[in-house]
Formats: C-alpha cells, structure tokens, sequence
C-alpha cells in the first residue's frame, strides 16, 4: 500500500512538473509581439515569394509582410485566396513577428469595394429619372 501512495505521489509530482514546463513555453508562444495593421494599400503582391508590400504611413517606410500557410485572408465577409491581391486593393488586419524576424500576416481584411461603388458626392442626384414605382398594368381581354 505504501509503494502505491509513493508512485502516485510521485506521478503527481511528475505530472505537475510537466504541466509547469508546459505553461513556460506557451507563454514564450504568446510573447512573439502582434501588431494591428491599419487600412493601408497594396503597393505590390510577389506571387512566388507570397509577399505583400503596404504603402507606410506618412513618413514611413512600406512594409513587406510575409502570407503563410497560416494565414486567414477575407473579402468582405467570405474567405479569399491569394488569388485575389492586386496592387491597388485596400488591406487590413493583424501581424506578428515571424520566427526569422519578418512580419507575418495573420488574418489579412481585403476591401471588397469596387471604384463603382463609391458613396454619391454630396448634391449628387440619384440615377434613376424617377423615385416613384411603375403604375401597375391593368390586364386586358
């Protein structure tokens, strides 16, 4: 009886002691520093590298991020490819510093807004000639 109450103490001990080691590491995992990226523009999208480059702030420099298999891209509500970057496009989300120092991206916002969708300028007139619906049709024998 005794030899089981000192394995058991002693595979709690174990147990614990793993669990402590555990819980190192993943907060070594959380340390890697994530950063918010604003709503910027694609300046150019290397397919073979999967790089995106983003226009700096003013003053600063454009960032080169790196797309990984880990990354969760999005247009508008709906998932996206890779397929879908072009320079131009409007881009947000969120970054975190690789292993090898890059900037890896780790959910990437595409806006899905075309250049027709534009909100009307201010005293713009709406399109249509009239706001009024059709008069209905009255069938005829």
């Amino acid at each position: 009886m005794k030899n089981l109450k000192t394995s058991i103490i002693g595979l709690f001990a174990l147990l614990c002691a793993g669990v402590l080691g555990c819980g190192n590491a993943v907060a070594a995992t959380a340390s890697h520093s994530s950063s918010t990226l604003a709503k910027s523009e694609i300046v150019a999208f290397d397919k073979d590298e999967l790089t995106l480059t983003v226009a700096g702030a003013k003053g600063q420099k454009d960032q080169v991020i790196q797309i990984t298999s880990q990354t969760r891209l999005f247009l508008g509500k709906k998932n996206a490819t890779t397929s879908e970057l072009k320079a131009g496009q409007k881009v947000s989300g969120s970054l975190r510093k690789g292993a090898a120092g890059k900037l890896e991206a780790v959910r990437l916002q595409l806006d899905d807004a075309k250049a027709d969708d534009k909100p009307a300028a201010k005293g713009d007139k709406p399109t249509s000639k009239s706001t009024k619906p059709a008069p209905k049709k009255t069938p005829t024998k």
